[in-house]
C-alpha cells in the first residue's frame, strides 16, 4: 500500500510534468486488468524531467519562505514610521515596535530579525538575516528626507542579489539599496 506522504509527493511531481512535455500512454495492462500509464521517454529523460520538476518545486518553496521576510520587514518599516511620529526618533530594538501591537518575533525557522541603529533621529536599518544557505537576506531602511521642519519619511525594501547568510552592510540612504542588494519595493 502506498503511503499518503508518497502519494502526495508523486502527485506534486506529476503536476509539474506537463511543463516538460511529458506524455503518457495506456499501453500496459496489469494482471488485474487495470491499465498502467507508461512514459514515452527514456529513463534518463524521465529522471531529467523529475530533477527539473524538483528544482522548480524547491524554488517555489524558497519563494514562500522569503515572502515571510518581506512581510516582516514591511510591517517593521510601517511600525518605525508610526514609532517616529509618536517619539521623534526611530526604535533601535524590536521591543520598541512590539508595543505598537505588531507582534513580531526576533527569530523564525528561516530568519532572524534585527534593527541597526544608524542615527535614530534620521535613519534606521532593519535586517531579515537568512538562517538557510538557499535563502536571500533582506534589509529595509526607513529615513527622513526634506528640509528642516518639513520632513517626510521614506522607506525601501532590498533583497540580496544572491542567497546569503551574511549580514548586509550598514546603509544610510533610504532611497537606495546597499551594495549587493536590489530594490524590492518602496
Amino acid at each position: 500500500m502506498v503511503s499518503q506522504k508518497t502519494l502526495y509527493f508523486s502527485l506534486t511531481i506529476l503536476s509539474f510534468l506537463p511543463f516538460f512535455n511529458f506524455k503518457f500512454t495506456n499501453n500496459m495492462v496489469l494482471p488485474s486488468g487495470s491499465k498502467w500509464l507508461m512514459a514515452e521517454e527514456t529513463p534518463a529523460e524521465l529522471v531529467d524531467d523529475l530533477n527539473k520538476a524538483t528544482q522548480i518545486f524547491q524554488e517555489r518553496a524558497n519563494q514562500a519562505k522569503q515572502s515571510e521576510a518581506k512581510q516582516y520587514l514591511s510591517s517593521m518599516s510601517k511600525g518605525q514610521q508610526v514609532f517616529y511620529v509618536e517619539n521623534s526618533f526611530f526604535a533601535s530594538r524590536l521591543e520598541g515596535l512590539q508595543y505598537l501591537g505588531i507582534g513580531l518575533k526576533s527569530e523564525t525557522d528561516n530568519y532572524s530579525y534585527s534593527i541597526i541603529e544608524i542615527n535614530k533621529e534620521k535613519f534606521v536599518q532593519m535586517v531579515a538575516l537568512s538562517k538557510r544557505d538557499e535563502l536571500r537576506t533582506y534589509t529595509a531602511i526607513v529615513g527622513l528626507q526634506g528640509t528642516s521642519g518639513n520632513y517626510s519619511s521614506t522607506s525601501i525594501l532590498c533583497e540580496s542579489n544572491q542567497p546569503t547568510r551574511d549580514f548586509p552592510p550598514r546603509h544610510e540612504d533610504a532611497n537606495s539599496c546597499p551594495p549587493g542588494y536590489s530594490e524590492v519595493e518602496r
